[in-house]
């Protein structure tokens, strides 16, 4: 489900959707978008206590060489990444959270270590007054510590350009929406054109993780969602790429013609496993519940129990997944004698 499908869920859960389809007044659109990412974090923050490589993420200063825009920051990491004579600090992608592994990939120089040592110790400190043009060589170890939210010191200073890849916890980037402006699709296709859109321009999107929902054709009027919409290509389907503020690709081809004027919703995925998207939508029926107090904070209390169940079953199975013990089964004795 995508950020619409599950506050619509919620809103369900919460008797809050009147018989003619409409929402009760008293909760609002921008309100409901922050709740489903609070639950998406609180479910992400499980992911990553049970999954050390859950959100991992690679960048190579060798082969990534175009510019990415990552949480509204412009960063290359043929640039930004490569480690450059004579400097021992680096500008991390905006997205970083936590490292995981370090490498050097420049022929030759493949057998560096780049180790993990806090600015304060021997190690860092020593490698830190170390020459740049006599002590580092291939088979050379390297420290390297984070400062701050995104800044990497790799000591010592080296006197010959070097390129790593790095491995890295990323960030997720907020659940968003976006309504503005029309569209226009034809039948068959995948391109998608918009008219007073801003889709491409200071974007918040993550098209990997991108749903788009059309409304009635010709009719600016957005469309009403439908939590149990699967990409039918017909009401639902999924961004491929955003290639311009006015056009976007979808993943497979459009189910019927769409004329211009054409009202949408482009809403984001959780990156959480699909199977515990229904989780965030009780933990926003919970807070709906407890926003409208009396009665319905009294049933607060039984969708907040569903969540935190779901949080801990989320925790069972991520820690069974993650052993590296192997499982017996002993061979069912029916007791039949011979």
């Amino acid at each position: 489900m995508n950020c619409d499908q599950i506050y619509r869920l919620a809103l369900f859960q919460a008797d809050m959707i009147r018989q003619a389809g409409t929402v009760s007044s008293f909760v609002v659109t921008n309100e409901l978008v922050s709740w489903v990412n609070d639950g998406n974090r609180r479910l992400e923050s499980v992911l990553h206590a049970t999954n050390a490589d859950y959100g991992l993420r690679t960048m190579n200063s060798e082969t990534d060489t175009t510019a990415e825009r990552i949480w509204g920051i412009s960063y290359t990491p043929s640039t930004s990444l490569r480690i450059a004579v004579d400097t021992i600090t680096y500008t991390l992608p905006a997205d970083f959270k936590k490292m995981r592994a370090i490498r050097v990939v420049t022929d030759d120089y493949e057998t560096v270590d780049i180790l993990p040592r806090d600015v304060s110790t021997r190690d860092f400190q020593e490698a830190l007054r170390a020459s740049n043009t006599t002590s580092f060589s291939a088979g050379s170890t390297m420290y390297y510590d984070i400062i701050g939210d995104r800044t990497m010191r790799i000591v010592p200073a080296v006197n010959a350009a070097l390129d790593i890849e790095i491995q890295y916890i990323a960030r997720t980037r907020p659940l968003v929406r976006y309504e503005t402006g029309t569209l226009a699709v034809t039948d068959a296709t995948t391109a998608v054109t918009g008219s007073s859109t801003i889709w491409s321009t200071f974007s918040p999107f993550d098209a990997n993780y991108l749903d788009i929902m059309f409304g009635t054709s010709g009719s600016s009027t957005v469309p009403t969602v439908n939590p149990t919409w699967d990409y039918d290509q017909i009401n639902m389907a999924k961004v491929s790429s955003i290639t311009s503020d006015t056009a976007l690709v979808i993943a497979a081809n459009k189910s019927g013609t769409l004329a211009s004027g054409t009202g949408y919703i482009l809403s984001a995925v959780p990156q959480t496993p699909p199977e515990y998207h229904f989780a965030i939508a009780d933990y926003v029926t919970a807070k709906i519940l407890l926003k409208q107090g009396g009665a319905g904070a009294g049933k607060a209390g039984g969708f907040l129990s569903s969540f935190n169940a779901i949080l801990n079953d989320l925790k069972a199975n991520a820690s069974v997944r993650q052993s590296s013990e192997a499982n017996f089964v002993e061979d069912d004795d029916p007791g039949f004698d011979a």
